[in-house]
């Protein structure tokens, strides 16, 4: 994604301002646009940002409290709270389905 970004969108902004002459570009098409000069020209900014927080993140998760902060912080967060809580209440009922099947299996023998 970020070799797609970097060298070869750019290229695309070319052809598109020959085919297009003035005319503005469509909003998406911006949007990608700016994403891609943003990594051409900030990506050792971008990529120590993600090296600080993977850091962070593991430094955070060694205690019981930063454990749970961070599952405290993942179930807040908008779109992936409610996926996260769905993923695990599926997990949870597998995990159950499961262990309980093996517990009657056994009590049968």
């Amino acid at each position: 994604m970020s070799f797609l970004l970097v060298f070869i969108v750019p290229r695309f902004e070319a052809i598109f301002h020959d085919l297009l002459g003035n005319k503005p570009l469509p909003p998406v098409t911006q949007f990608v646009l700016g994403v891609s000069n943003f990594m051409k020209y900030h990506g050792l900014v971008l990529l120590g940002a993600v090296v600080a927080i993977v850091v962070l993140y593991n430094f955070i998760g060694r205690t019981r409290s930063g454990r749970l902060a961070i599952d405290v912080f993942k179930l807040r967060m908008p779109l992936f709270g409610n996926l996260n809580r769905k993923t695990q209440s599926l997990v949870s009922r597998a995990h159950w389905e499961h262990w309980s099947r093996a517990v009657f299996l056994y009590c049968r023998r």
